[in-house]
């Protein structure tokens, strides 16, 4: 298994309402490491999040966003280390900026039906592998990992 992956033996298995608080943390916590917690939050999850983060689609380089030192040209003082003209990061507007994210964000494709029913099916899979026999027996019936989910927080909360 790669580092990546999160094991579901990892986790204390939910046993009642001594542990939930604990288990509904680690899992919310895997679950959104692997990018699939919106299954467990929204009932009609399309696979895209409204607050995925945009960092990596940036494409300004962490050397750009380093602040430079100008207190040898206001001093009025020259030196070997001055920066040249050249070597400065090229400013960009912050509209400009937005009108990329937007844009990124724009062209993203939802995922297919045969990926939204394997990526379902993997958060059922998880959820069912952190609970005990009881649990899995209460929630046998329901369909969904949000309906997995939620019956099991209404139950604790």
């Amino acid at each position: 298994m790669s580092s990546s992956q999160v094991s579901s033996d990892d986790f204390p298995r939910l046993v009642g309402a001594e542990n939930f608080d604990v288990w509904k943390t680690r899992v919310c916590a895997a679950l959104d490491g692997k990018h699939v917690l919106g299954y467990v939050m929204k009932p009609d999850y399309d696979g895209v999040s409204e607050d995925e983060s945009d960092e990596s689609e940036s494409d300004i380089d962490d050397e750009e966003l380093k602040p430079t030192s100008d207190s040898d040209e206001e001093s009025g003082s020259s030196s070997d280390t001055s920066i040249k003209s050249k070597d400065l990061p090229v400013v960009r507007p912050f509209s400009q900026a937005q009108e990329r994210k937007r844009k990124n964000k724009e062209k993203r494709k939802p995922l297919s039906k045969r990926q939204l029913r394997r990526r379902e099916a993997l958060t059922v899979a998880f959820l069912m592998k952190t609970i005990d026999n009881t649990h899995v027996r209460l929630v046998k019936y329901q369909t969904t990992a949000y309906l997995i989910f939620q019956f099991i927080c209404k139950k604790y909360e």
